[in-house]
C-alpha cells in the first residue's frame, strides 16, 4: 500500500464553509448565466449554445480558488473559450485585445442588460465593430 489515505483529524466530509457563501456573493447570477450562453461568440459569432468565460484579469475578483463572480463573464464558443484556456489566464487580456475586444467593458454591458438577449445580441455585436 503506498502512503495513508485517511482523511487528516478534524477533517469532514460536508461541503467547505465557504463553497456555501460562494454563490451568494454579489455579482452571482444563474439567469445572467442562462443569457451569456444564448449569445453568440464574442470573436466568431457562432451561435450559441456558447459558453461562459469568467475573466481573470482586471476583475479584482479573484483569489486563490477563486473565479470571478458571473457579472465578469463573455460569451466564448467551445473553440475559442478552449483557446483562451490553453493561453493561459497571464494572457487574457493580450489574447482578446489581439481579437479586438475590450472584454471588461463588454462583461459590464452584458451584465447591465441581463434579461434582455436581444439587447445583449447587440451589445456584441456593436462590441466588435
Amino acid at each position: 500500500m503506498f502512503g495513508n489515505f485517511k482523511p487528516p483529524k478534524g477533517y469532514s466530509s460536508a461541503k467547505r464553509k465557504n463553497s456555501e457563501n460562494y454563490k451568494d456573493r454579489p455579482g452571482m447570477s444563474a439567469v445572467h448565466l442562462d443569457d451569456i450562453r444564448s449569445v453568440n461568440c464574442c470573436v466568431c459569432f457562432a451561435h450559441p449554445k456558447n459558453e461562459a468565460h469568467h475573466l481573470k484579469e482586471g476583475t479584482g475578483e479573484r483569489g486563490m480558488g477563486v473565479r470571478a463572480t458571473d457579472k465578469h463573464a463573455v460569451p466564448l464558443c467551445r473553440k475559442h473559450h478552449q483557446e483562451i484556456e490553453d493561453a493561459g489566464s497571464k494572457n487574457e487580456k493580450r489574447w482578446f485585445t489581439d481579437r479586438g475586444i475590450d472584454a471588461l467593458h463588454l462583461a459590464d454591458a452584458l451584465w447591465r442588460a441581463t434579461g434582455n438577449v436581444d439587447q445583449m445580441t447587440r451589445i456584441v455585436e456593436a462590441h466588435r465593430s
